[in-house]
């Protein structure tokens, strides 16, 4: 039954990839009807060579589509062929299409989000020379999902804003939906939930309109919409109207009756699960969740990420109800279908709570085993992300050859070997005046930094807060202990939160900081974080020998990226050169 179920899972292991190029295809044209398409199963190589490289891009757009069904590794070969089609007849549309397909080829099936996003980049150029504004928008989309992927959320959050702004300017209303439900979610990953539930309000004010309502993808982005909507609700504080918005969402499903919708009302049961949780109400969640389990049984769907987090929900229901070794077995059971998945967050929280559960049940190994795991999945996600970036913002000529684009027309503009050589010089003389320039320049920032740290810590011995209002002196004084505390470096550290240990509403507490600290409440605790970043490093050497991801980590930060971002928003210097200046002295 073991093997069996691993055989399924790997069968279903392309079903993101295989979701994708139907669905675009289908938006372009490329897919007719609900006809069988043929496989040319009888055709050798060769026969097949031909085909692609003679047919109507029609007819090939739909054999690549079948083959992705079938056999999506064999998709590289027929579609690099394709794309030389495109490239040696000069035929813009061709190149859209293989750019499009060999980028999610490369996004959900090999998780190589370098090359997906390089790709995902020629798809956008190709599509400004088509001059195509739907297509446009998809390759602004397409970018901005790979982007987010790996960490990068101010690039990603800049191509959703582009591609929304140019689907309202031009009335393209299905992708103006699309784009705006992609900035939304971005601004949950951010945990930024008063601003994502305003935009999905505005969408929902949207759908409402008639030249809306009459959009193909209607139900689609209805149903993802409001279950990112009732997710954010949660985040903070307000369950019940979690709860509320899921059950709308199921039953808007209900009321479709299609089949093809079941994982998705798969998702939103698992989801209201995480809600009833939070109530303590571990029953219904777990019969919540034995209901969407029941769908990815009968679909095979061992592979979809909301297989793993309705696994994680199932678990954490289970230790409410402290049944810790159900509770492990649920754990081992999502990890053993986890191949290549293991990039996605999820598993650094189910290895984190099968520790725990481990721990729970006096099972040493078990909680040796999963915390060693948790570990070398993080590392490999921030390595992944880390490698990623870095590749992404080498010189665009590197990215052209790593992909065979057009190198000979680059190389024809450089000029000859002569000018060449002068450009390399002067760019080389440039570049080592710009170094000096700038190390002086971040020394002396260096300095006025740690002037600025010690200056820092006089105030806040000398400085105490104190203000005539009784009720606002007393919160100011609750923040103060919070802060010493250090509750700031809690990843859970929100508003919400906040406002619930002092005992007061957001709103009361947002216009306090506002009004006494100078600041919004996320620059409050980012200005808290960092100045403890500042001292630990300073006075405490042990500090200085931890990566920049355990920092974010211990300092409550998502991702590595919004570290270094905000330090260098406070300090005008890098973290590792503010680290490298202490060990230089050590």
């Amino acid at each position: 039954m073991k093997t069996l179920r691993l055989l399924i899972s790997r069968l279903f292991r392309y079903k993101y990839f295989i979701i994708s190029i139907f669905l675009f295809f289908n938006v372009q044209g490329e897919i007719y009807g609900q006809q069988k398409i043929e496989t040319k199963k009888s055709l050798n190589d060769k026969e097949i060579n031909n085909f692609i490289t003679e047919a109507s891009v029609d007819e090939v757009g739909k054999f690549i589509y079948n083959t992705s069904l079938e056999n999506p590794k064999k998709l590289i070969d027929y579609n690099s062929l394709f794309l030389q089609r495109g490239k040696r007849t000069n035929n813009d549309t061709i190149r859209y299409l293989s750019y499009y397909c060999f980028s999610e080829y490369y996004h959900y099936e090999q998780a190589d989000f370098f090359k997906a996003t390089a790709y995902a980049d020629s798809t956008l150029v190709v599509a400004k020379n088509i001059d195509i504004l739907s297509k446009i928008t998809r390759a602004l989309n397409l970018k901005g999902n790979l982007e987010i992927q790996y960490g990068d959320y101010e690039n990603a959050f800049k191509s959703y804003k582009d591609a929304y702004d140019l689907s309202k300017k031009n009335k393209l209303y299905e992708e103006e939906l699309v784009s705006m439900g992609h900035l939304g979610h971005i601004k949950k990953e951010l945990e930024e939930y008063e601003e994502a539930i305003e935009i999905y309000n505005q969408l929902f004010s949207l759908l409402k309109t008639e030249q809306y309502h009459t959009i193909d993808s209607y139900n689609r982005i209805y149903i993802n919409g409001i279950n990112v909507l009732a997710i954010c609700h949660r985040e903070i504080g307000q369950t019940k109207k979690s709860i509320e918005l899921f059950k709308e969402g199921i039953s808007f499903i209900e009321n479709l009756d299609n089949q093809s919708f079941n994982v998705k009302r798969a998702r939103l049961l698992s989801n209201m699960s995480k809600s009833c949780i939070n109530q303590g109400d571990y029953d219904t969640a777990l019969h919540h969740l034995n209901l969407s389990k029941d769908v990815f049984l009968k679909e095979n769907k061992f592979s979809d990420h909301t297989y793993f987090y309705m696994c994680f929900f199932m678990a954490k229901a289970l230790e409410g109800k402290q049944n810790y070794k159900e509770a492990l077995i649920v754990l081992e059971e999502a990890l053993a279908n986890s191949e290549g998945k293991i990039y996605l967050n999820i598993f650094i929280d189910i290895s984190d709570l099968a520790a725990e559960m481990g721990t729970k049940l006096n099972d040493k190994e078990k909680q040796l085993e999963y915390s060693l795991l948790r570990n070398k999945i993080t590392d490999s996600i921030h390595k992944r992300n880390v490698s990623t970036r870095k590749l992404i913002n080498k010189d665009l000529s590197e990215k052209n050859e790593a992909l065979n684009l057009n190198n000979e027309t680059i190389s024809e503009k450089l000029g000859q070997t002569k000018i060449i050589i002068f450009i390399l010089l002067l760019s080389l003389l440039i570049t080592v005046s710009v170094y000096w320039n700038n190390n002086s320049k971040n020394r002396k920032k260096f300095k006025k930094l740690l002037n600025r740290i010690e200056k820092i810590e006089t105030e806040k011995i000398i400085s105490p807060t104190i203000v005539s209002d009784e009720k606002v002196n007393t919160i100011l004084i609750q923040l103060e202990k919070l802060e010493k505390k250090a509750f700031f470096l809690r990843k859970d550290c929100s508003l919400h939160n906040t406002a619930a240990k002092l005992k007061t509403n957001t709103s009361y507490l947002s216009k306090i900081i506002n009004s006494y600290k100078q600041k919004t409440f996320k620059e409050y605790i980012n200005e808290l974080r960092i100045e403890f970043v500042l001292k630990e490093i300073k006075e405490n050497p042990r500090f200085r020998l931890y990566t920049i991801k355990a920092i974010a980590e211990e300092t409550g930060y998502k991702s590595v990226n919004t570290l270094n971002q905000t330090f260098k928003k406070h300090t005008q210097l890098n973290l590792s050169y503010y680290i490298k200046q202490f060990n230089k002295e050590s």
